[in-house]
């Protein structure tokens, strides 16, 4: 072999690792623990194309991850995985009642719960399940993970801490009305809004309150936790910035509709939709608006961003890029139905569900 011939190769070694090194696991809901909702993987081209089209005829509103070249999707009748390049299924793990909520990939597992009050943890790889939790009511937030404890709210308005090894209930702190939002996990508190109109910082080493914040609006979403400051929604149509550390409120925001979808952070900016079809940039230091995009329809889904486009669905059936600077529309696929999940973005690709359950991959 020649010396050109080797240098070929070595450089297509070099490109190949770097591709792989770009595909960053989505593995929960809003992308990460901190549920920014952004990606430092570039996303699909500005001409995507369809790259696959999976259709489990089953409704849902379950929002689909990424990780380890697996999409994991829940589903009126189960949890799906299927090959992130194909779109073939490798497993299907059957339920009782749907599973709305998003799940969570930790460690080569994942973790979910249904509508029969259940909270499982199957194997990844071959969808075997490892154990399942009973409880008396519906979880539907997506858990936050550690290597001992696993973290979910109920709509008892309970936050549990389970052991992640058995199943097993440890701790659970009350709020006064459901929780169906997933909480944010900064590594030292969780972060989470109940529909008892309060927003919580709790310790997850003893499940004692570090502060509380009267949002005079019930709390829906998910917030997200970046840098010192704290963002979430409310049903009061505003969007709120805290600080993390007192919960003492930054700034906060109006919109014309309650908010069902989750803030994403990127840079100095913040993205968010609204009921009102709006979606929303508004400057992360003061929550001064700088841009907003108007949908055809009430936006239940969360956007997901990179560094330059914003990818966010709509109640209309379609799925929007917006340009992350101006707003501006980049393109827009119509998935034929209701969008209320949220896209999840694995290296060049956008994974995405309507609401009769078919997930779309776009390149």
């Amino acid at each position: 072999m020649n010396r050109l011939a080797v240098y070929i190769m070595i450089m297509l070694l070099i490109v190949s690792c770097s591709a792989d090194q770009k595909k960053t696991n989505w593995s929960t809901f809003r992308g990460n623990y901190e549920r920014s909702g952004y990606s430092l993987d570039p996303g699909p081209s500005d001409t995507p194309q369809t790259v696959w089209k999976l259709d489990l005829n089953s409704n849902s509103a379950s929002s689909p991850i990424a990780a380890e070249g697996r999409i994991f999707y829940g589903h009126a009748r189960g949890m799906a995985c299927a090959d992130i390049n194909s779109g073939e299924i490798i497993w299907q793990f059957q339920t009782d009642k749907k599973v709305f909520s998003t799940p969570t990939y930790f460690d080569g597992d994942i973790f979910f719960s249904s509508w029969e009050q259940r909270l499982y943890r199957l194997d990844g790889g071959t969808g075997l399940r490892k154990w399942d939790l009973q409880s008396s009511v519906v979880m539907d937030a997506s858990p936050v993970v550690t290597d001992a404890e696993l973290y979910l709210g109920d709509f008892n308005g309970m936050l549990m801490g389970i052991t992640v090894g058995t199943g097993t209930p440890r701790h659970s702190f009350p709020t006064g009305n459901w929780i169906v939002g997933s909480a944010a996990f900064d590594s030292k508190t969780l972060y989470f809004g109940s529909r008892d109109s309060v927003f919580y910082a709790l310790n997850p080493e003893n499940f004692m309150p570090l502060w509380k914040f009267e949002a005079e609006g019930d709390i829906s979403g998910t917030p997200a936790v970046v840098g010192d400051r704290v963002f979430f929604g409310a049903n009061n149509m505003m969007i709120f910035c805290l600080d993390k550390n007192s919960g003492e409120k930054i700034w906060e925001f109006r919109t014309s509709g309650v908010m069902f979808s989750s803030p994403a952070i990127s840079g100095n900016r913040l993205y968010c939709g609204s009921s009102d079809s709006t979606v929303y940039c508004l400057d992360k230091t003061n929550g001064e608006k700088i841009w907003s995009f108007r949908t055809g329809d009430i936006i239940y889904s969360s956007p997901a961003v990179t560094k330059k486009r914003v990818y966010i669905g709509s109640y209309d059936g379609f799925i929007y890029a917006l340009d992350s600077k101006s707003g501006e529309p980049v393109w827009k696929r119509s998935l034929e139905f209701p969008i209320t999940s949220s896209p999840a973005i694995y290296g060049d690709m956008l994974i995405v569900a309507n609401d009769k359950g078919i997930v779309y991959a776009f390149r």
